[in-house]
């Protein structure tokens, strides 16, 4: 006879009531929907959403073309694989133009779809309250990273595709080392194809499978005849990840030089670092201790300890396979991300959170439950008080997240325009070149910069800029070309501009405060083949002193350029990344009032053939995130067209 309802724990009774089960179900989904895909096309755009954004229209129309020689910038964004930008694609086909929302849409739904993954999985394996409550933590938790004001698994960026078939292929191998007989090889072949989707929607999307299947070897290894099955299952299944790879490549034009040159990329990628910023400090390749860094101030603190004493709490209190498992999953992302990868980015953790908080609903389980019959009534009571603490914390910080998301005003496209972000940067002088008529090039720094125009360039030219109507202004390549005053306030050590321009060949200055003979301190030109170089000079012997693009830039395309200068650091970002850095023991510093001049050098050489658009000149550096502003800020659509 089955004890009183009295006696048995209270979870065992809560489990028995179908109907509040089927109710908190009903209600994690629908809050989960809301705060994936509630006002996603808010204003505020992330850094790489508009290069997923072209690339993946461009791969659905077949407009995508031959990989470039250089490493940096390209249309088509061959630096990742492809898949997720073909869902993109897809996205932006089904709403009929190219949309940043489409993209958001698809990996909104990714990251939900992440949510039931993993919530039929632990659900089957550990009980329905335990999926439950580890969907609802992918749904709901807050997962933030500088700059976007959401959780970032609603953004369009490759992120969530990777992760819902890299927790796809961690569940389907739990199945795989389970199943025995022609079940085991056939759950093994799904769970290579989903490892392959996975790394052909971020190239480490691999690394999530990798620690389980080892795990299952090791587990098999006291049956040899078990241990050399799982052996060839497993190579069946990095054979079918590799093929599922391969053959995502093969709607591209030119597959094998897209692949070649993504590995290009991320060598020297790798090898360059990437600027970021954390702990107050800026660095480009961070410590091993920043990724765990992003992760605490991505979820914040409290949330931190709460989710790290469930997480101890499944290890120590349920201490299973299941527990392995997961453990196994975090091990080859953390091994990579924390040792061995020499670019850490803010957002890379996300990706991985599900498998940790599949531990941490484990946990949870475990401290509501403690079924066991070792456990003295003192430690039940205590474990349920922290683990209905650490319930109360993950949840209010949910409602915390759930009401910023339905409060937070709109940001006008006006407060995130290219015009806004300059001057929030405090520019010496910033000509917008949008006069239709006249000579003088306004100033709109509200400094008293101006400049001139001279030999009667043509005004009013179609701006440079998305849905902006500020227009720009072209220069004939032999006579024309604009003028600001020498003056003191030009004299900085620490300084960056920043241009727009449309260049055909032959083009060479775009922006020069040089003049060749009397005095020379930089400018930004086009080489005879293309290249586009910051240049400045040495002092004493005048030297040129360069960072230069590989990437060609005289391709009628409209450009962003921007040259910093720092301490002994010169670099060059072209549309928005970084394009080369050189460092050099000392520079030139004007002592003379020597002009900027725009399109030629100040001698008169040099003429430049072309349109120029949004000059600004500042006297500080301008960092990384502040060039991705500003290129985002002129060249994306208001999120909603």
């Amino acid at each position: 006879m089955p004890p009183p309802d009295d006696d048995r724990p209270w979870t065992r009774r809560l489990a028995r009531r179908p109907h509040l089960f089927t109710v908190a179900v009903a209600v994690v989904s629908v809050w989960a929907v809301v705060v994936n895909l509630a006002r996603i096309g808010f204003a505020v755009i992330g850094f790489d959403e508009p290069f997923y954004a072209l690339a993946g229209w461009r791969y659905i129309h077949g407009d995508d073309n031959h990989a470039p020689t250089q490493v940096w910038g390209n249309f088509d964004n061959f630096e990742h694989p492809p898949f997720a930008k073909y869902l993109f694609g897809v996205a932006q086909l089904i709403a009929g133009h190219q949309s940043v929302v489409a993209d958001r849409v698809v990996a909104a739904l990714c990251t939900l779809g992440t949510a039931l993954v993993l919530g039929l999985w632990l659900g089957k394996t550990a009980g329905r309250w335990v999926g439950l409550g580890a969907a609802a933590l992918v749904a709901l938790l807050p997962m933030s990273v500088p700059g976007l004001p959401f959780r970032f698994g609603r953004y369009g960026y490759l992120d969530p595709v990777a992760e819902l078939f890299a927790v796809s292929a961690v569940a389907l191998a739990w199945v795989w080392f389970r199943r025995h007989g022609r079940a085991g090889w056939w759950w093994a072949l799904a769970t290579g194809a989903s490892v392959g989707l996975a790394a052909a929607s971020k190239e480490n999307g691999f690394l999530g499978a990798v620690g389980p299947v080892l795990a299952g070897l090791a587990l098999a290894v006291r049956d040899r005849r078990d241990v050399v099955r799982r052996l060839l299952q497993s190579v069946a299944a990095v054979l079918t990840a590799c093929l599922v790879f391969a053959v995502t490549y093969l709607g591209l034009g030119h597959p094998v030089e897209a692949f070649q040159f993504m590995r290009r990329f991320q060598h020297l990628h790798a090898s360059l670092g990437h600027s970021v910023e954390f702990a107050g400090r800026v660095t480009q390749h961070p410590p091993w201790w920043a990724f765990l860094w992003f992760v605490q101030h991505g979820i914040g603190a409290l949330v931190t300890v709460a989710c790290l004493l469930c997480v101890l709490a499944a290890i120590v209190l349920r201490r299973d396979r299941l527990v392995v498992w997961c453990l196994a999953a975090l091990a080859g992302p953390l091994v990579f991300h924390m040792v061995i990868a020499p670019v850490v980015l803010s957002y890379y953790w996300v990706m991985w959170m599900p498998l940790f908080l599949a531990l941490v609903a484990l946990g949870v389980g475990e401290l509501l439950g403690s079924r066991r019959q070792w456990s003295r009534d003192g430690f039940r009571v205590g474990a349920r008080i922290i683990g209905a603490a650490a319930v109360a914390v993950l949840a209010g910080a949910a409602v915390h997240d759930t009401y910023r998301t339905l409060t937070l005003p709109d940001t006008p496209h006006r407060n995130t325009s290219y015009s806004t972000a300059v001057l929030a940067r405090s520019p010496l002088t910033y000509l917008r070149l949008g006069e239709r008529s006249g000579v003088t090039a306004t100033d709109s720094s509200g400094r008293g910069h101006p400049g001139t125009y001279v030999n009667n360039p043509t005004l009013g030219v179609p701006g440079l800029l998305t849905d902006d109507p500020d227009p720009s202004v072209t220069f004939n390549g032999s006579s024309q070309y604009a003028r600001i005053p020498g003056a003191p306030w030009m004299n900085v050590d620490t300084y960056s501009f920043a241009v727009w321009f449309r260049a055909t060949r032959p083009s060479q200055y775009v922006v020069s405060h040089d003049n060749l003979w009397g005095s020379k301190v930089w400018d930004l030109s086009l080489d005879k083949d293309g290249h586009l170089q910051c240049v400045t000079f040495a002092p004493f012997t005048g030297g040129g002193q360069t960072a230069v693009s590989t990437g060609v830039f005289d391709d009628g395309v409209r450009h962003m350029a921007v040259c910093t200068k720092s301490g002994h650091v010169l670099e060059l970002y072209v549309d928005g990344r970084l394009a080369a850095s050189k460092t050099y023991p000392a520079f030139i510093k004007s002592t003379t009032p020597l002009p900027i001049e725009l399109a030629r050098r100040g001698d008169g050489s040099g003429s430049f053939a072309g349109t120029v658009d949004e000059f600004a000149f500042f006297g500080t550096a301008l960092r990384e995130s502040d060039v991705a502003a500003l290129y985002s800020a002129g060249s994306l659509p208001t999120p909603g067209r």
